[in-house]
């Protein structure tokens, strides 16, 4: 009798029951050297009709069905002893008869029924914190309890569910045996659910039958038999771990069972359960890592569905913290640190990792209630986590540890290198022998055309990052560890390895050292000595210009170093980051926003130097929060910058205590706060015991006569050169009770500073612009003095502008200002300069005898958008005071917009913004106010620039853009005016053509525009022999005339023409320009919208130099609106020599044809490719950037043909865009079909292709189509690909960029830029961004010279000159 069960004797009776159970059966009994008494009955507990003739028919008058009230109790029993079973549940830390809850700790996946798209697969692997898991929102997700549910077809028999090691397959599989019998799963659904653990099964060896092998318990043996007789469609078997059987794939496909009670080997009997050989009406589900899912799949019967468990969703995360910690404040507080740790946070979407940064969040718990200590380091984490999955999900393994993490290390890197993060699976098995074993790994199955591919990828870049860094600790690699570091000197600096080398620091940590040894894994001490000597170097050379993601890395190398406590000598790398942090010196971090994990990494490097010299926290996003944690470390700071926000009256004593005593504060800032009378008191002892403050600013909620009086106190005795500002919160806004918006006090050399404001309001449509007054006296301020222009001030704020009350209060500040004897210096800020602001100006000058300077700003200054706005300048102001008698020792200056239309100019404040207001300031010279228009980027027409030239004629600088058809006489105006000005600094012309362009025209047009360094031109020339050319008459004579002076310029930098025909005529004298001129950068031509005419080459046209290279650009453009399917095509070529008449007139031939074809016919397709032959045989040709809509097979394949046959050719762009003609170009697609062939081909090794444009994110039925382009399912990324190595990123344009765009028509020019850079896509867009910075500097500085004498105790224009004045 095979697996047979005795059942307990049945008292007094004394019979012997022997019973078949699980499908076993009794043929007869024998007894042998036995005595047995009583009665005997064989009971077969299954009952199979077509094996009745085993049984005799007493037998079968015995044996009887279990009644149904029987079978409902056994039922209960079965879910009661369920629960008992799986209700609580073992960690991997859990010591004996501990465990926890399963419900504590379970928490819903993240589960998707399809298979994932290669690209999303990138993105996902290569994201980072929140873009990582908002990436994985793009899944159609699923959950348990539709796992059997109808998908529009089919019921699924069997479901697969899908998960890489430690991602919660056997947790789900345990939750839905619990909640199946707690009566909260399936309840409709199944009657029966049993589970079948496959590590288990490994270990049975005898043979059993079905109904044994799917047994649980002796105990529910006749109620499992039942339910597979009756109803096998209500039940449903849980197999876990498929991927876990140690058997081989003959065994399994080679067996068959085909009765429910004949003994079979488990093998057997499972390969007949999977196929539906037997039990063929029961539901299957069945867990598998990816490696084997394929086999399972092909085993499995069907209907099948496939689900994968990604693991927790960032809700999920935030769910899991929750319930581990128990306590919703502090499962926020350990969340927030870890999503302060971008890779950290990252790596808890794998529940296993989860739940060892919550462990590790436990134990500090109880070392640290508050949780001030730092996490452990990333590094030890990860370690903690390969070593839990070596332990618990690395069974039957066929190499030593050692040897497949090195396999893995070197995987990884070559991956680094090449920057890719799929790898094929020849490439994965050359290195790794036992692929079904490894956890670290996963496995996708991806459509290649038609067929399937098998590829792989570590479980995130992050992992892939530090099984590099492991790689390079075997044999103390130093060669491949110096290489490393090398990369990072110079410009080319390969930000993508910096976390490499931030593993590597890890690494060298003690603790992680004995962890290594553990796994008998070499120690990295040499390596360290390398990363240390590196360090030093590296903080040595940048100390003083450190970037901010340098800044930052550095500190996370460091803190990655750290055992035990800091300030501890015993420890060999205290002295290393102590050495370090000294050899730093100024710890600047000025505009580096802090995250908490920055703040602990900041402390400790802090806390490891003995002495903090100086230290500088401006603008970092300091919050009580961070400033708690950093008080230790900034109470030991000799010299200290400091700015703080949200602080409430609760953390002053935080505060107080972080600046300590005897400090060089040289900036103190306390913003977006709402503290009280009594804080700000306390904050002025405290500075008081500083051995010197400079500019402090401290945001309150109210200001008062005694605020204002302690400031005053203070400022007299601590203020030296500097400035106290309080200023009402931003949130709280005035009062009503506050006697203004903002004070300001403290000293100017010799003279005593009181500035007061009260904000305005810069919305478009509002008049209110509050007023802003700074006074200056050559004694001290007095209490009484303060109070009173205190007091008059405030009565400003119960007034409404513009009335009769406010006016009257203002005249009464400004007769009180005119009785003050010392009176030096004024400087007065509102909306709008009129004529009664005029007067109270000359009645200011009149009146006091010793004011030397009157500055007066037209500005709003907008507290609740914390930002300021210019007013306008009126003309009744302007006139007033340049006719008026003044003193000659008393200066005014303005600054302010001022109207250039002389017929109803702007009045109202409201049309501040019209394009006819231009910036201008206006300061007395000999008492004549001269006025500087500033340079604008302003298109102006015809009318508009007659206007503005009665103001050009006292200029200093000019940069005008003039759109227009100028007569005769509107020349000659403009040449008088300019030449009665100042010398021109700088000059950029662009003045329309002198006829219509119009399709319809039969008139020439012409537009030039010249950029020069130098203003020594003959500009009266250039301009006549422009206007020449309206002419229809001697039109050659003409072009070359202009052409000819044009060449004479000294310093001449670009020339752009417009015309409506281009012919080879105008190339000629185009390229004879660019080879005279040695100071022309360029010189280009375009039409100005699409025309038919066949004697224009092509739509635009261009020539450069870039030192010793040479540029040459052709384009065509079509119709960029939304219905449209034409884009155009634009050539750029970058060459080694010059080039000549012949190359010019051959491209521009090939060229032309392409004009008048239809995009996408064959005729099209074969210009293109004739074109592309001739490119190929240019012995010169370096670089090649081309523009067209899409990024086809057949582009691609045109882009690898002539890089394998252009011999010098050493890089190609391409940009899928669409340019109209009005030069306005939109970015297009890059579809898949065309990376794809540029991926998979062989390519020359030293060759660089580079990609930009739009990649649709949808997995199926992508966008294709030209007018899908503005989808947003459509991402603008850049790829580059040489040799094997691939990178695409994602990019936006910024704001600022956008607007620098439609401003300059920087787009138009982007690829020849591009064409140009020899140091890739990073150098192009830090010198986008330096233009951007440069602009905006130049914006600024227009700005400063009223800002530093306007009120500075505004919040903006405080910063801006304190920080002037710190720098």
């Amino acid at each position: 009798m095979d697996s047979p069960s005795q059942s307990p004797p049945s008292g007094a009776s004394g019979e012997v029951n022997i019973s078949a159970v699980a499908g076993s059966h009794v043929s007869a009994p024998t007894q042998s050297h036995n005595t047995v008494q009583g009665n005997i009955s064989n009971t077969s507990h299954l009952h199979l009709h077509h094996h009745q003739h085993h049984h005799s028919t007493r037998d079968s008058a015995i044996a009887k069905p279990i009644q149904e009230v029987d079978l409902i109790q056994m039922t209960c029993d079965y879910k009661k002893w369920i629960c008992s079973q799986y209700e609580r549940v073992q960690e991997y830390n859990s010591l004996p008869c501990e465990d926890v809850a399963l419900t504590d700790r379970y928490t819903d996946l993240l589960i998707v029924q399809k298979h994932g798209e290669e690209e999303q697969k990138k993105r996902e692997i290569s994201f980072r914190g929140e873009s990582f898991f908002s990436a994985r929102e793009t899944y159609q997700s699923t959950t348990v309890d539709q796992f059997f549910g109808p998908d529009g077809r089919d019921v699924p028999k069997a479901v697969i569910l899908q998960g890489h090691s430690g991602h919660g397959k056997s947790f789900t599989v345990k939750k839905i045996m619990l909640d199946w019998a707690s009566g909260n799963l399936y309840q409709d659904r199944f009657e029966l659910i049993l589970h079948l653990r496959c590590k288990e099964l490994n270990h049975v060896s005898v043979e059993r039958c079905v109904i044994d092998f799917v047994s649980c318990s002796q105990t529910f043996t006749p109620l499992i038999s039942q339910k597979l007789k009756d109803s096998p469609q209500k039940v449903l078997v849980l197999i876990d771990g498929f991927d876990e059987l140690q058997f081989t794939m003959s065994e399994i496909n080679n067996s068959s069972v085909t009765d429910h009670f004949t003994p079979a080997p488990v093998e057997a009997i499972l390969s007949a359960l999977l196929k539906g050989s037997v039990l063929s009406n029961c539901f299957l589900l069945v867990t598998t890592r990816p490696t084997a899912a394929d086999t399972l799949s092909k085993l499995l019967k069907r209907p099948q569905r496939y689900t994968e468990t990604l693991g927790f969703s960032e809700k999920g995360v935030e769910k899991y913290f929750e319930k581990f910690c128990q306590d919703e404040q502090v499962a926020e507080k350990a969340l927030s640190r870890v999503k302060a740790n971008e890779t950290l946070f990252t790596s808890c979407s794998i529940p296993v990792l989860c739940w060892i940064v919550c462990t590790v969040f436990r134990k500090q718990l109880k070392e640290n209630s508050e949780m001030n200590n730092g996490l452990e380091t990333t590094t030890s984490i990860f370690v903690d986590f390969v070593s839990t999955l070596l332990e618990h999900h690395c069974q039957g393994l066929s190499q030593p540890v050692p040897t497949l993490l090195r396999s893995l290390g070197q995987l990884a890197e070559r991956g680094m290198l090449e920057q890719r993060v799929l790898f094929e699976k020849e490439s994965v098995e050359s290195k790794i022998s036992d692929l079904g074993s490894v956890p670290f790994l996963c496995k996708f199955l991806l459509k290649k055309k038609v067929r399937k591919k098998e590829m792989f990828s570590f479980m995130h870049l992050s992992f892939q990052e530090f099984f590099t860094a492991l790689y390079y600790t075997f044999d103390q690699n130093e060669e491949k560890v110096e290489e490393l570091l090398k990369s990072f000197q110079g410009d080319e600096m390969k930000s993508h390895l910096l976390p490499v080398i931030q593993f590597l620091f890890g690494l060298s940590n003690r603790e992680v050292m004995q962890d290594l040894e553990h796994l008998k894994l070499p120690s990295p001490s040499s390596i360290r000595r390398q990363l240390e000597e590196w360090m030093l170097g590296l903080i040595k050379r940048n100390s003083d210009s450190m970037k901010a993601g340098m800044t930052l890395f550095i500190l996370h190398c460091l803190y990655e170093l750290h055992e035990g406590k800091p300030c501890e000598d015993n420890h060999e790398e205290t002295p290393f980051v102590r050495r370090a942090m000294e050899a730093w010196g100024v710890m600047n971090f000025y505009s580096i926003p802090l995250t908490r994990t920055d703040c602990w990494v900041l402390l400790y490097c802090l806390q490891c130097c003995p002495t903090i010299k100086i230290l500088n926290l401006e603008k970092c996003n300091i919050t009580a929060d961070k400033l708690r944690m950093l008080q230790p470390a900034l109470s030991r700071c000799e010299e200290l910058g400091l700015a703080v926000q949200d602080l409430s009256d609760e953390d002053v004593d935080v505060l107080i205590s972080a600046l300590g005593k005897d400090k060089l504060l040289y900036q103190l800032y306390v913003d977006h706060s709402s503290l009280s009378e009594e804080s700000v008191q306390q904050l002025l002892s405290a500075l008081s015991r500083q051995k010197s403050v400079g500019a402090v600013m401290l945001s309150v909620r109210t200001i008062s006569f005694s605020t204002a009086e302690r400031l005053l106190q203070f400022s007299r005795t601590q203020m030296k050169g500097h400035m106290v500002v309080v200023s009402l919160s931003m949130e709280t806004g005035p009062d009503g009770q506050s006697l203004c918006s903002g004070v300001l006090l403290g000293r100017d050399q010799d003279n005593s500073v009181l500035g007061i404001a009260h904000y305005g309001d810069s919305s478009p449509e509002s008049e209110t612009s509050g007023l802003q007054l700074e006074f200056h006296l050559s004694s001290e301020l007095s209490s009484t003095k303060l109070r009173d222009t205190l007091h008059m001030f405030h009565q400003l704020t119960h007034s409404a502008e513009n009335s009769p009350e406010y006016d009257e209060c203002v005249d009464a500040l400004m007769a009180h200002l005119s009785s003050l004897p010392d009176l030096m210096k004024v400087a007065l800020s509102t909306g709008c300069l009129t004529e009664i602001w005029a007067n109270r100006i000359l009645t200011l000058i009149h009146t006091c005898p010793q004011l030397r300077e009157v500055q007066f700003g037209a500005s709003i200054c907008d507290s609740s958008r914390g930002e300021e706005e210019r007013g306008l300048l009126l003309e009744e102001g302007i006139c007033l005071l340049q006719e008026a008698q003044r003193r000659p020792d008393c200066t005014i200056s303005l600054i302010g917009k001022r109207c250039c239309l002389p017929v109803d100019p702007c009045t109202r404040l409201q049309d501040r913004k019209l394009r006819c207001n231009i910036l201008v300031e206006m300061d007395e010279k000999k008492c004549a106010l001269k006025e500087s228009v500033k340079p604008t980027d302003y298109r102006l027409s015809a009318e508009e620039l007659r206007k503005l030239l009665p103001k050009l004629s006292c200029c200093k600088q000019i940069k005008l853009k003039v759109v227009a058809d100028l007569s005769d006489a509107d020349v000659g105006d403009l040449v008088s005016a300019l030449g009665e000005g100042d010398t021109l600094h700088t000059l950029q012309l662009a003045v329309n053509r002198c006829r219509d362009l119009s399709p319809e025209s039969e008139n020439s047009g012409l537009l030039l525009r010249a950029e020069l360094e130098t203003a020594d031109i003959a500009l009266e020339e250039v301009l006549r022999r422009f206007h020449l050319l309206k002419e229809n008459t001697g039109h050659d004579e003409h072009v070359a005339g202009l052409f000819s002076v044009l060449a004479s310029l000294p310093g001449l930098k670009f020339v752009e023409i417009i015309v409506d025909c281009l012919t080879i005529g105008w190339a000629n004298s185009m390229l004879s320009l660019c080879n005279t001129c040695c100071s022309l950068d360029g010189v280009c031509m375009n039409l100005p919208k699409p025309t038919d005419s066949a004697e224009s080459l092509c739509s635009a046209y261009g020539l450069g130099r870039d030192g010793t290279l040479f540029r040459l650009s052709v384009a065509h453009y079509r119709d960029s609106s939304p219905g449209s399917e034409t884009s155009g095509l634009e050539i750029r070529l970058i060459l080694s020599s010059e080039v000549s008449d012949t190359m010019q007139r051959e491209i521009l031939h090939m060229f032309h044809p392409l004009r008048h074809l239809a995009e996408n016919s064959p005729e099209y397709d074969e210009c293109v490719d004739a074109l592309m032959a001739h490119l190929s045989s240019l012995p010169d040709l370096m670089r090649l950037c081309v523009g067209t809509n899409f990024l086809t097979e057949i582009w691609a394949k045109r882009l690898l043909f002539l890089i394998n046959t252009c011999p010098r050719l050493q890089a190609v762009w391409f940009s899928a865009v669409v340019c109209n003609e009005s030069w306005e170009s939109e970015d297009c697609l890059l579809l898949k079909e065309g990376v794809r062939c540029l991926q998979e081909a062989n390519r020359h090794p030293g060759r660089i292709i580079r990609l930009k444009g739009l990649r649709c994110c949808k997995s199926t039925e992508p966008c294709t189509q030209l007018k899908d382009r503005t989808l947003s399912c459509n991402q603008l990324v850049r790829i580059r690909m040489k040799g094997e190595s691939y990178t695409e990123r994602i990019t936006e344009w910024t704001e600022a960029e956008r607007e620098e765009i439609e401003k300059e028509g920087m787009e138009r020019e982007e690829i020849e830029r591009e064409g140009i850079e020899k140091e890739g896509m990073e150098r192009e867009e830090e010198m986008g961004r330096e233009g951007i910075e440069k602009e905006g500097m130049e914006r600024d500085d227009m700005s400063l010279v009223c800002l530093v004498v306007m009120m500075a105790f505004v919040v903006i224009t405080v910063s801006l000159i304190v920080s002037r004045h710190v720098k």
